[in-house]
């Protein structure tokens, strides 16, 4: 395993792809994703994309050592998940964030790992 935990903010179609093969590839011990509604808790482990699902933003990236924001951007208004993120900032120094887009932004699919 390369890490011990990878948070995913937002597990739609993107997010929960990803969580799916960060978890068949065993990538990391744990996979954690953040969502917005209740239902979706259910969902999302039901899936196997993640091995939990929370609502508490800071809760799902606390002592995460890589957290993919999959979450929208909210279209220029500032209400899609990225901007959450932007405000409560790495947990800690050995934390990366990646955000990561559809196939429509020209956003590249990396991260880097210390």
């Amino acid at each position: 395993m390369n890490w011990q935990k990878i948070t995913l903010v937002g597990v739609g179609l993107l997010g929960g792809s990803l969580g799916l093969a960060v978890r068949q590839r065993r990538l990391a011990a744990r996979v954690e994703g953040f969502v917005r509604r209740s239902a979706s808790i259910a969902e999302c482990e039901q899936a196997g994309a993640v091995d939990a699902a929370v609502l508490d933003l800071k809760a799902a990236v606390s002592g995460a050592d890589l957290v993919f924001v999959t979450a929208g951007m909210g279209g220029g208004t500032g209400s899609g998940a990225a901007p959450i993120v932007a405000r409560i900032g790495p947990p800690s120094s050995r934390t990366r964030i990646s955000r990561k887009g559809s196939p429509r932004n020209s956003a590249p699919w990396s991260c880097s790992r210390k």
